[in-house]
């Protein structure tokens, strides 16, 4: 054969084939890269709750350590995690658990997060090839999915196994076979057993468990014993998270009921006064969760997948949107609007964006139109979405600010220096290496306590250097003067000089910097989506 004759072609099919591996393979890189992050210090507060629980022994302490928990959590996923870390400790006994624990609970997340992406695509594949591959690289690509895979917490695993539990209707929808129905069921108690208020979920269930029996001829037989076999399942997370049978989980439960309504007022639930429900999350938490432009298009692909539902009575697009309001509208509504309440409700707007646009496009009837647009489309998306994927990777991940400000300092400062900084938060912790004379002092009580005003009077005098680790205090006294007078008076001097220090040092903040924090890495985003991982660290000098 004349190799001029030879002729190199890629199907069609082969191309869509290696164009999913790809994303899947990027997606995947972008959860497990840098997982070590912030080490040895570890700076999620969350993360720090939870690994404790995990690092220990549970033989030591049985059986009470099977009903120890983390606040409102359940404690099965810590309980999984321990077939993992014991064989691993047993092996090593000199190995810090402490770290090892973190490192599990992340490895965790990125796993999940990266199954989340299958179920994605499987989801939408049902609608077409081009549905299913939008899905795919809005997941894929998505910062809160990419975040949230290097936070050692149980967001991604709730999301998981609710989603999954949502595919699961799916298929009971379509093939009617209830072996899907009972592992909708399962999912939903794994989910439960890690947080109780999942357990919310179980109404998609049962919604699509009408739909299937509601035509039946022995409907009302049917319904009933599927009903009657499914109550079981609500006694499941109680046997897989022991700790929601110890009566501190309830106490907690009350506790943090009462702080994320607003009823107890805390420190971490401050910058959250004066925000508007539902109009929080759209302005200060989904851009930066699933980018700024899908966040400008998403409220009208809602109402669409809505409309269309209703008119064409297509159960499954109306499904997707039930979902959505059903994790998206108890956690908006409340007093305590933190980013990682929106996480299960990232894969539910990736499959409404999807099924949405493949709609629109089938209704263009001319084939190569159609074809045309669906490649503008898809590069579009992908463009977009990778975009703000590689700005998060490339600008939080590579290295912690927390660690480089406490590296310059140390550089910069004598270590004998006089320094005062917050208490309540991790940021400092890095800077103790290499300073002997750090006084934390409590600014959140300073507008509650008479006596603290003169108290920070006499540190300013003493102190050589004031160290802000993150906007955490900083962001509700700028913005709320009158609540917090003596609070705002402070950092607002100490912004413009007028309290007797010059700042030398902030966190850089170069121009990929500024388009993912759209021009303000501080105050732009609800303060736990860069706070924890990202935060803006300025050093001020006495004059």
């Amino acid at each position: 054969m004349k190799i001029s004759n030879f002729k190199f072609q890629i199907r069609p099919r082969n191309f869509y084939v290696l164009l999913l591996v790809l994303i899947i393979s990027i997606g995947i890189f972008f959860r497990f890269y840098n997982l070590n992050w912030g080490a040895p210090y570890y700076f999620h507060p969350d993360e720090r709750n939870i690994a404790p629980l995990l690092a220990q022994d549970p033989f030591t302490k049985w059986p009470s350590y099977f009903f120890q928990g983390t606040f409102s959590y359940g404690n099965f996923p810590s309980l999984l995690l321990q077939i993992i870390k014991i064989p691993i400790s047993s092996l090593n006994p000199s190995i810090d658990t402490f770290s090892l624990s973190i490192m599990l609970l992340r490895y965790s997340s990125a796993l999940f997060s990266s199954l989340l992406l299958l179920l994605l695509f499987l989801s939408c594949l049902r609608f077409g090839k081009v549905a299913a591959l939008i899905s795919l690289i809005l997941g894929a690509f998505s910062v809160g999915l990419i975040q949230n895979s290097h936070f050692g917490t149980f967001d991604i695993f709730i999301t998981f196994w609710l989603f999954f539990s949502f595919y699961c209707c799916l298929l009971f929808i379509k093939g009617r076979n209830t072996t899907f129905f009972y592992l909708a069921l399962l999912a939903i108690a794994i989910a439960s057993s890690a947080k109780m208020t999942s357990i919310i979920f179980v109404i998609i269930i049962y919604i699509s468990l009408l739909k299937v029996y509601l035509s039946s001829t022995n409907k009302a037989r049917m319904l009933l014993k599927h009903f009657l076999l499914s109550i079981p399942f609500f006694l499941l997370p109680f046997a897989l998270s022991p700790y929601y049978l110890n009566h501190d989980f309830f106490n907690l439960l009350q506790y943090e009921k009462g702080v994320v309504s607003g009823q107890i007022d805390v420190f971490y639930t401050q910058s959250f006064r004066n925000t508007i429900p539902f109009v929080y999350q759209f302005t200060h938490i989904f851009p930066f969760l699933i980018n700024p432009i899908l966040t400008i298009f998403f409220p009208f692909v809602f109402l669409y997948t809505l409309i269309r539902g209703i008119k064409t009575k297509n159960f499954i697009f109306l499904l997707t949107t039930i979902s959505f309001l059903l994790v998206f509208i108890p956690q908006a509504s409340l007093h305590a609007k933190w980013s990682r309440y929106m996480i299960p409700t990232l894969p539910f707007i990736y499959l409404m964006t999807s099924i949405a646009l493949n709609d629109l496009l089938s209704r263009i009837k001319n084939e190569v139109i159609k074809k045309r647009i669906s490649l503008y489309l898809l590069l579009s998306i992908f463009i977009s979405s990778a975009f703000f994927g590689f700005l998060y990777s490339f600008v939080v991940l590579r290295y912690d600010t927390q660690i480089v400000s406490a590296r310059w300092a140390s550089q910069n400062i004598k270590h004998d220096a006089v320094i005062l900084s917050e208490v309540y938060d991790m940021g400092i912790v890095p800077f103790n290496q290499y300073f002997d004379k750090i006084t934390l002092f409590n600014f959140y009580d300073l507008d509650v306590d008479a006596a603290k005003q003169s108290e920070l009077d006499e540190l300013i005098r003493k102190s050589e250097y004031i160290i802000i680790p993150s906007q955490r205090v900083m962001d509700s006294r700028i913005k709320d003067k009158k609540l917090y007078p003596k609070g705002h008076v402070f950092y607002q001097r100490l912004l413009d000089n007028s309290l007797g220090f010059k700042k030398i040092y902030e966190t850089p903040c170069d121009m990929f910097c500024k388009i993912l924090y759209l021009n303000d890495p501080m105050f732009r985003y609800e303060q736990t989506a860069n706070v924890f991982d990202r935060p803006t660290v300025m050093i001020f000098k006495k004059n």
